[in-house]
Order: C-alpha cells, then sequence, then structure tokens
C-alpha cells in the first residue's frame, strides 16, 4: 500500500476538549517521545502539513530542554522486502531502504549530544528494543508523544503505554497523520481510551 496524504492545517485540527485520563504530567516523570521523524515518513506529507508539524514538534522539543526532560527519538529499522520485514511488507510493501536519506531523521529535528536514539521493528516505539529498560532507568513513567503517524505508530504506541502502565500524553499538534479526519478520529480515540490529548500550549504550561 503507497503513504498517500492530503494537506490540512495541523492549527485548525480539533483536539479532543476531554480526556478520560486525568493525569498530571511532571517533567521528573516524563521523557519526550519522538516518533518516526525520518526523512522517509516525513516527506511524504505535503509542504503545509509538513511545516506545521515541525514547528508543533519543535516546541515540545524546545520546552523539554529547557525543563531537563529527556528526548528519546525512535525509528524504523531500513530494510528491504522478504522475511526482515515480515507481514509489514504484506501491508505496505517494501518500505525504506537502508540508505540515510530514508532512515534518517529530518534536519530541524535532528537529535542532539544528550538524547536517546532507539531502533524500532514495527509501528510501537516499544517494538523490539529496550525502551522499556531505559524509561525505568530514568524513573520515567509519563510518555510524551509526538511524531507521525496519529492513525498507525502514535496509537499503537499509545495503546502499548497502557499495556505497560505508562501514562502517555499526546500532542495534537506536534503529531500528524494522512488526513485530517484520521488525525482527528485517531486523537477522538487516544482520548478516550489510552491518553491524555494536549495541544502544545498545554504543554508549555508545565516547567520544572
Amino acid at each position: 500500500m503507497e503513504i498517500l496524504t492530503t494537506a490540512y492545517d495541523l492549527n485548525e485540527v480539533r483536539i479532543p476538549p476531554v480526556s478520560t485520563a486525568l493525569w498530571r504530567m511532571e517533567t521528573d516523570r516524563c521523557l519526550v517521545l519522538m516518533h518516526d521523524f525520518q526523512e522517509y515518513f516525513v516527506n511524504k506529507l505535503p509542504e503545509q502539513t509538513r511545516e506545521a508539524l515541525i514547528v508543533g514538534a519543535g516546541r515540545v522539543q524546545d520546552w523539554a530542554r529547557a525543563n531537563s526532560v529527556p528526548c528519546a527519538y525512535t525509528g524504523q529499522v531500513g530494510v528491504g522486502a522478504g522475511t526482515e520485514r515480515g507481514i509489514i511488507g504484506d501491508l505496505w510493501g517494501a518500505g525504506m531502504g537502508r540508505d540515510a536519506k530514508d532512515t534518517g531523521f529530518v534536519e530541524e529535528l535532528r537529535p542532539q549530544k544528550n538524547d536517546l536514539v532507539i531502533p524500532k521493528w514495527r509501528y510501537s516505539a516499544f517494538s523490539g528494543n529496550n525502551l522499556p529498560l531505559i524509561l525505568s532507568r530514568l524513573r520515567r513513567d509519563q510518555v510524551v508523544i509526538c511524531g507521525i503517524y496519529a492513525s498507525v505508530g502514535i496509537k499503537a504506541t499509545a495503546f502499548d503505554c497502557v499495556n505497560r502502565d505508562y501514562q502517555s500524553f499526546v500532542v495534537a499538534d506536534a503529531v500528524a497523520d494522512f488526513d485530517r479526519g484520521s488525525h482527528e478520529r485517531s486523537l477522538e480515540e487516544m482520548a478516550a481510551y489510552t491518553s491524555r490529548v494536549i495541544g502544545a500550549n498545554d504543554l508549555l504550561k508545565v516547567v520544572t
């Protein structure tokens, strides 16, 4: 299946007014998760959506660094078709290659010296890696989620947080999806079942 996207304005996406979870974010408990900000995925977005996503995620990134909140970048390992890719290949085809033009993180949001870079193998940021161990070592039980795509990897990660007893906060204007409808439906589902959904402006009010 080819990745097809439609341009929309992230700033006009409706944020669910209420989440089932009423968790309070604390800077000494959370980790910012930058999910799939790789060239291969981000460059599939129309320019309008791409630019807004980078601005929103950049605000989260700046907030994290200003408040000594650790940042972890998760991204897929570039592979070819066949057994390495498993049944994901049946759904999405060959996917990204191993070249840095696919697997590298976009220039505007690249990890810095003290950031963590963690490979993953499937939709969820927890897939096939030591992210739970890292969270444990850092004494973090809250995950602030940014990235793409809201209806696939972001949602899978949010459900995985529930399964592993992590409180998750999805930043609505720092995630993007294939189109506005998918984005808003995903936010509504996560607000109901997995996460507290917030805007970047809400996040900026949380300080050390």
